[in-house]
């Protein structure tokens, strides 16, 4: 098995971080890309896949720090998946405990280097980021964040649940416009939109009925109220440009009209279903009011990320078409139409022989 072709280079999973009076105690989940994308990173791209799947707790441990109250902690892998384990999320425990004659700490520090040695991928650089929560001496601790590219410190004694709303909101808004921002399947869909607007206003409607669509689909699998398997749904996502784009050379006309909005609408619902399932995995153990939290906020950036694109691409365009006939204008969204149903034919051949 290798990686997956995915369309996002933009993993999340979870953590949970028991503080106890001996050591400091992680469980890590991960998925089959997170797995698979590591072990070629480390070099063990051709080991056996149970091989694989058992050393990711030590990739884990060699790409996460910890630090208790300024000071580094030493860890081990004291808990790896079960030889019998075939199905995503693979758990790991990591423990950490606390230097000689150390009490439990009252700050801990994490700082995460998971898959950031790959450099670039398809859709951007890799980011893997972790849902964590915190149990404190076998009680309540700080409300559930995400850490991600920057350090996470825990206030172990307990953060204000408001703070820690506030900043899980603003770590799934990130997560949003980094979704679309790297994601080349919502890019190529997008620009198909775009090539095809005759008014920033039509646009903008097409682009938010994408928009409520991607988070009702999000909100319904992270509820588990539907599920649909990665095999079905990349190719479909895939087909879907493949669709829009070729309605704009084929029938420039019928994509300005009023059925556009309702495929928008309809393949939205798809792109939804396509979010990581390890980052729904980590959003359904949030409580009720902070899955609230998380999809609002991850829609709102994902809206965020695709007005930041469509719009200048949009000005851009009508510069461009008050400089030239008629005539070039039509070449040139043709041509990148095209172009752009090219790119979706690769990626649904990519999807379909994953």
């Amino acid at each position: 098995m290798s990686p997956p072709a995915g369309a996002h280079p933009l993993l999340q999973d979870a953590m949970q971080i028991d503080v106890a009076r001996e050591r400091l105690s992680i469980r890590v989940t991960a998925t089959w890309e997170e797995i698979l994308v590591a072990a070629t990173a480390a070099g063990r791209g051709s080991a056996p896949l149970d091989e694989r799947v058992r050393r990711h707790g030590e990739y884990v441990l060699a790409h996460l720090t910890v630090e208790s109250d300024g000071h580094r902690l030493t860890g081990a892998v004291v808990e790896t998946p079960p030889a019998s384990a075939a199905a995503p999320p693979f758990s790991y425990v990591l423990s950490y405990p606390w230097s000689p004659g150390a009490s439990p700490a009252a700050r801990i520090t994490l700082r995460n280097q998971v898959l950031r040695e790959i450099g670039l991928a398809l859709g951007g650089p890799w980011e893997v980021s972790y849902l964590v929560t915190v149990t404190d001496h076998g009680g309540a601790g700080a409300a559930p964040r995400l850490l991600g590219a920057d350090p996470l410190t825990i206030e172990c004694d307990g953060a204000p649940a408001s703070a820690g709303g506030a900043r899980l909101a603003w770590a799934y808004l990130r997560q949003g416009i980094l979704h679309i921002l790297r994601g080349y399947d919502h890019l190529l869909f997008v620009a198909a939109l775009v090539l095809a607007a005759v008014t920033l206003r039509d646009l903008i409607k097409v682009v938010v009925a994408f928009t409520l669509a991607h988070a009702t689909t999000l909100t319904l699998c992270a509820l588990r109220w539907i599920a649909l398997p990665e095999s079905i749904v990349e190719p479909l996502i895939a087909a879907s440009i493949v669709v829009v784009a070729l309605q704009n050379v084929l029938a420039p006309a019928s994509s300005r009209r009023a059925p556009r909005l309702a495929i928008a609408f309809g393949f939205g619902l798809l792109h939804g279903c396509g979010f990581a399932s390890g980052a729904l995995q980590a959003m359904r153990d949030l409580p009720a009011a902070g899955l609230g939290l998380a999809v609002g906020a991850f829609s709102l950036g994902v809206e965020i990320g695709h007005q930041a694109i469509v719009i200048p691409t949009f000005m851009l365009l009508n510069r461009l078409r008050e400089r030239t006939t008629a005539a070039t204008m039509a070449a040139i969204q043709r041509a990148g139409s095209a172009a752009i149903a090219v790119a979706g034919g690769v990626y649904l051949w990519l999807a379909l022989h994953r």
